[in-house]
């Protein structure tokens, strides 16, 4: 269905997984009150951004995740169904453990 109702490039692979998309919560009050403080708070978010992505990143690849997509403080993530080893819930399944683990580890 998606490949049909977006306007795919020949040169992409579909493959077929699970996806999720993975939003840092209360960035934009967080950037906002950052973009106050001038270059000082820009090298804060930066920094902030970086640590907090680079620790949901390493959770998504230790749940054999893939990162495909990156936008602002968002991210999509790609589990691949691989026909030769996994079942066809398999992706789904390791998708799920992924999101409730980072719900989980970054939700305080």
């Amino acid at each position: 269905l998606i490949h049909q109702v977006l306007s795919v490039d020949k040169d992409c692979t579909q493959v077929e997984g699970a996806i999720a998309f993975v939003d840092i919560s209360g960035f934009s009050a967080l950037a906002n009150a950052l973009a106050n403080q001038g270059a000082k708070g820009a090298m804060l978010m930066s920094k902030y951004i970086n640590d907090y992505l680079t620790c949901l990143i390493e959770v998504v690849y230790a749940a054999d995740g893939d990162i495909v997509a990156f936008a602002g403080d968002a991210f999509l993530a790609l589990w691949e169904y691989h026909p030769a080893k996994d079942t066809q819930r398999a992706p789904l399944l390791r998708a799920t453990q992924c999101v409730l683990k980072l719900q989980e580890k970054f939700s305080k």
